[in-house]
Protein backbone atom coordinates (compact mmCIF):
# COMPACT_ATOMS: atom_id res chain seq x y z
CA UNK A 1 0.00 0.00 0.00
CA UNK A 2 2.77 2.23 1.03
CA UNK A 3 4.07 2.38 -2.83
CA UNK A 4 0.78 2.91 -4.51
CA UNK A 5 0.84 5.76 -1.88
CA UNK A 6 4.01 7.33 -2.96
CA UNK A 7 3.50 6.80 -6.78
CA UNK A 8 0.22 8.35 -6.17
CA UNK A 9 1.66 11.39 -4.67
CA UNK A 10 4.47 11.67 -6.56
CA UNK A 11 2.11 11.19 -10.27
CA UNK A 12 -0.97 11.81 -9.90
CA UNK A 13 -1.53 8.16 -11.19
CA UNK A 14 -2.95 4.83 -9.84
CA UNK A 15 -0.69 1.80 -10.09
CA UNK A 16 -0.41 -1.82 -10.33
CA UNK A 17 0.31 -4.39 -7.93
CA UNK A 18 2.80 -7.31 -9.75
CA UNK A 19 4.92 -10.17 -9.11
CA UNK A 20 7.45 -11.13 -12.03
CA UNK A 21 8.62 -13.92 -13.73
CA UNK A 22 12.35 -13.77 -15.56
CA UNK A 23 13.51 -14.68 -19.10
CA UNK A 24 17.44 -13.82 -19.03
CA UNK A 25 17.38 -14.45 -22.84
CA UNK A 26 15.78 -11.47 -23.15
CA UNK A 27 16.49 -9.45 -19.99
CA UNK A 28 13.03 -9.49 -19.72
CA UNK A 29 10.34 -9.83 -16.31
CA UNK A 30 6.52 -10.94 -17.15
CA UNK A 31 4.80 -8.74 -14.42
CA UNK A 32 1.58 -10.22 -13.10
CA UNK A 33 -1.41 -10.04 -10.79
CA UNK A 34 -4.80 -11.74 -11.07
CA UNK A 35 -6.13 -7.74 -11.46
CA UNK A 36 -5.18 -4.47 -12.86
CA UNK A 37 -6.01 -0.93 -12.75
CA UNK A 38 -7.92 0.39 -16.10
CA UNK A 39 -6.83 4.21 -15.04
CA UNK A 40 -2.98 3.83 -15.32
CA UNK A 41 -2.81 7.46 -17.47
CA UNK A 42 -4.61 8.49 -14.47
CA UNK A 43 -8.42 8.98 -12.58
CA UNK A 44 -8.93 12.09 -15.64
CA UNK A 45 -7.53 9.79 -18.59
CA UNK A 46 -9.21 7.18 -21.01
CA UNK A 47 -9.68 3.85 -19.52
CA UNK A 48 -7.44 1.00 -21.17
CA UNK A 49 -9.07 -1.58 -22.76
CA UNK A 50 -10.43 -4.66 -20.36
CA UNK A 51 -12.42 -7.79 -19.60
CA UNK A 52 -13.81 -9.36 -17.16
CA UNK A 53 -12.95 -13.19 -16.43
CA UNK A 54 -12.70 -15.27 -13.12
CA UNK A 55 -9.98 -15.67 -11.01
CA UNK A 56 -7.75 -18.08 -12.35
CA UNK A 57 -7.21 -19.84 -9.28
CA UNK A 58 -10.29 -20.41 -7.84
CA UNK A 59 -12.52 -20.70 -10.94
CA UNK A 60 -14.78 -18.19 -9.59
CA UNK A 61 -15.64 -14.67 -9.03
CA UNK A 62 -14.56 -11.66 -11.57
CA UNK A 63 -10.96 -9.54 -11.75
CA UNK A 64 -10.80 -6.82 -14.86
CA UNK A 65 -7.74 -8.61 -17.37
CA UNK A 66 -6.67 -5.17 -18.43
CA UNK A 67 -4.70 -4.48 -21.81
CA UNK A 68 -1.95 -2.31 -20.45
CA UNK A 69 -0.19 -0.52 -23.18
CA UNK A 70 2.80 -1.47 -25.20
CA UNK A 71 5.80 0.42 -25.71
CA UNK A 72 4.87 1.99 -22.02
CA UNK A 73 8.17 2.69 -20.14
CA UNK A 74 7.19 1.85 -16.16
CA UNK A 75 8.88 1.95 -13.20
CA UNK A 76 8.50 -0.69 -10.41
CA UNK A 77 9.10 -0.34 -6.63
CA UNK A 78 8.95 -1.08 -3.08
CA UNK A 79 9.87 -0.49 0.24
CA UNK A 80 12.42 -1.99 1.95
CA UNK A 81 11.82 -1.76 5.64
CA UNK A 82 11.34 1.95 5.83
CA UNK A 83 14.81 2.38 4.94
CA UNK A 84 15.38 2.24 1.33
CA UNK A 85 13.02 2.03 -1.90
CA UNK A 86 14.45 -0.81 -4.39
CA UNK A 87 13.31 -0.25 -8.33
CA UNK A 88 13.91 -1.10 -11.89
CA UNK A 89 12.35 0.00 -14.60
CA UNK A 90 11.67 -1.27 -18.12
CA UNK A 91 9.20 -1.11 -21.59
CA UNK A 92 6.52 -2.66 -22.12
CA UNK A 93 6.96 -5.12 -24.94
CA UNK A 94 4.30 -7.57 -24.80
CA UNK A 95 0.79 -8.09 -23.40
CA UNK A 96 0.11 -11.61 -22.35
CA UNK A 97 -2.35 -13.74 -22.40
CA UNK A 98 -3.23 -17.32 -21.05
CA UNK A 99 -5.75 -19.33 -19.21
CA UNK A 100 -3.14 -20.17 -16.92
CA UNK A 101 -2.08 -17.75 -14.33
CA UNK A 102 -2.86 -14.29 -13.16
CA UNK A 103 -5.06 -12.47 -15.54
CA UNK A 104 -3.47 -9.17 -16.03
CA UNK A 105 0.25 -9.36 -17.73
CA UNK A 106 2.95 -7.38 -18.98
CA UNK A 107 6.26 -8.26 -20.15
CA UNK A 108 8.43 -5.91 -19.61
CA UNK A 109 12.49 -5.39 -21.39
CA UNK A 110 14.14 -4.27 -18.46
CA UNK A 111 16.63 -1.09 -18.38
CA UNK A 112 19.30 -3.59 -17.50
CA UNK A 113 20.11 -7.24 -16.31
CA UNK A 114 17.27 -10.02 -15.64
CA UNK A 115 19.67 -12.11 -14.03
CA UNK A 116 21.00 -9.23 -11.72
CA UNK A 117 17.74 -8.20 -10.96
CA UNK A 118 16.76 -11.56 -9.93
CA UNK A 119 19.99 -12.11 -7.72
CA UNK A 120 19.33 -8.98 -6.09
CA UNK A 121 15.37 -9.45 -5.01
CA UNK A 122 14.51 -9.35 -1.37
CA UNK A 123 12.19 -7.61 0.59
CA UNK A 124 9.03 -9.83 -0.86
CA UNK A 125 6.84 -10.00 -3.82
CA UNK A 126 4.04 -7.42 -4.55
CA UNK A 127 6.34 -4.90 -6.11
CA UNK A 128 4.35 -1.42 -7.60
CA UNK A 129 4.52 -0.60 -10.98
CA UNK A 130 3.71 2.68 -12.66
CA UNK A 131 3.63 4.35 -15.73
CA UNK A 132 6.17 6.40 -16.61
CA UNK A 133 10.18 6.94 -15.78
CA UNK A 134 10.57 8.19 -12.20
CA UNK A 135 13.74 7.23 -11.26
CA UNK A 136 13.96 11.49 -10.69
CA UNK A 137 11.07 11.53 -8.56
CA UNK A 138 12.12 8.79 -6.60
CA UNK A 139 15.79 10.40 -6.09
CA UNK A 140 13.88 13.07 -4.54
CA UNK A 141 11.70 11.02 -2.56
CA UNK A 142 14.17 9.42 -0.89
CA UNK A 143 16.45 12.17 -0.40
CA UNK A 144 13.07 13.86 1.51
CA UNK A 145 12.64 10.84 3.48
CA UNK A 146 16.22 10.35 4.36
CA UNK A 147 15.94 6.43 3.06
CA UNK A 148 18.17 4.64 0.11
CA UNK A 149 17.40 4.48 -3.37
CA UNK A 150 18.68 0.97 -4.43
CA UNK A 151 18.99 -0.13 -8.34
CA UNK A 152 17.77 -3.93 -8.40
CA UNK A 153 19.50 -4.11 -11.98
CA UNK A 154 22.34 -3.28 -11.53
Amino acid sequence: VMMHIIFQGLTGRPSFVCNPTFDFSTDSATLIHCLGCTKMDGPDKPSAPYKLRDVMERQEGAVPQVTMRTGQQVTVAIPDELAALRYFTGQITEIPETERGCRTQIKVKLDGNAEQLWRNWTAGIHRVACYGSLVKDLERFCRFADMRLISEVV
